[in-house]
């Protein structure tokens, strides 16, 4: 590292676990990473992904590639806003130190230019680590006109995302190995890590249960029937019993549909009024929550609430962390 706000990283050489690909015998492997300057500039978390023998310098706005060099390469980044995450609170603090390259530290600064193969101005930017979203919707297999995993990627780069979970209500959904291969393989040609969760249940009908280890063993880093709530309490529950055995997350709509007349709108006294029509009720989704919560202190499964919109599900999720219950999200 330099000083205060720029960083000084040497990442883009690597070889992969030698079990799998002795690096004396593997083939090179170009890296690509486009947009390197965007939001977070925090790309290289994603790179031992490729681990496919030891990296060419392959990087969009590279004329000469670091002069021609191959294997580790020096990277300055001048100027931008620090992001940190202090692990034991979860408070985010920014931090906007003095340029390196500042008049009093002129020796300092003229090192770290001359000595770096690639120097990025981070100026007006955040210098983190890779971010990553758990919850994406790339709409690939199926709804293509809206959005792809290639679209999604490119947009997932200039926020600084170095790794996606791809949801699994696509058309069709997720629900068997050959789904997840398609999407996987997809991910694996783009520049960051591509991860997907399969369904929980074949054809999100919340009747049968998928083949859950077949897969995790696919490659399945979870299990959601997002976009549908599953209403049979036994299967919840075996699903739940499943997924901590595999050592996996599972993810919940939580809806049930008794409590929605028109979904999209809250049920209250301005609807009826304006409108004519009842909207949906807060205890549609709070009353699955408290269920899904006493399952997974049951089964002690890692379990995750997606996209809470009541004041009730919140505060029972926080309420049971405050608990010691680590395993509810």
């Amino acid at each position: 590292t330099g000083e205060a706000s720029s960083l000084r990283t040497a990442s883009c050489g690597f070889s992969p676990p030698e079990e799998e690909t002795p690096a004396s015998t593997a083939p090179a492997s170009p890296v690509r990473i486009d947009g390197v300057a965007s939001a977070a500039l925090a790309f290289f978390e994603g790179l031992p992904r490729f681990g496919r023998g030891a990296a060419s310098c392959d990087w969009t706005g590279w004329e000469t590639c670091a002069a021609g060099k191959s294997g580790n390469f020096d990277i300055l980044i001048d100027d931008g806003n620090i992001m940190a995450m202090e692990p034991t609170s979860g408070k985010r603090s920014l931090d906007r130190g003095p340029r390196i390259n500042s008049a009093n530290d002129e020796t300092t600064s003229e090192w770290l230019w001359l000595s770096a193969d690639k120097v990025i101005d981070a100026s007006g930017m955040c210098v983190a680590p890779g971010l990553v979203d758990t919850h994406v919707h790339f709409r690939d297999p199926g709804q293509t006109l809206k959005e792809d995993i290639f679209s999604g990627v490119e947009a997932a780069k200039r926020g600084g995302y170095t790794t996606v979970v791809m949801m699994a209500n696509t058309t069709p959904p997720i629900d068997n190995v050959e789904a997840l291969e398609y999407v996987l393989k997809k991910g694996i040609k783009t520049d960051i890590n591509v991860k997907a969760c399969a369904n929980v249940t074949v054809g999100m009908a919340g009747k049968e249960l998928t083949d859950m280890p077949s897969l995790v063993e696919a490659g399945a880093v979870g299990f959601t029937d997002d976009g549908k709530p599953i209403m049979d309490e036994q299967l919840v529950r075996s699903a739940m019993i499943s997924a901590k055995y595999l050592g996996v997350p599972i993810s919940f709509h939580e809806e049930d549909p008794k409590y929605i007349g028109v979904p999209g709108f809250n049920d209250s006294k301005l609807i009826h009024d304006k409108l004519g029509i009842k909207g949906a009720d807060r205890k549609a989704e709070y009353s699955m929550v408290s269920r899904d919560i006493k399952l997974a202190i049951e089964t002690g499964a890692e379990i995750v609430i997606q996209h809470i919109s009541t004041a009730e599900a919140a505060e029972m999720v926080h309420y049971y962390r405050e608990q010691g219950y680590s395993n509810i999200h």
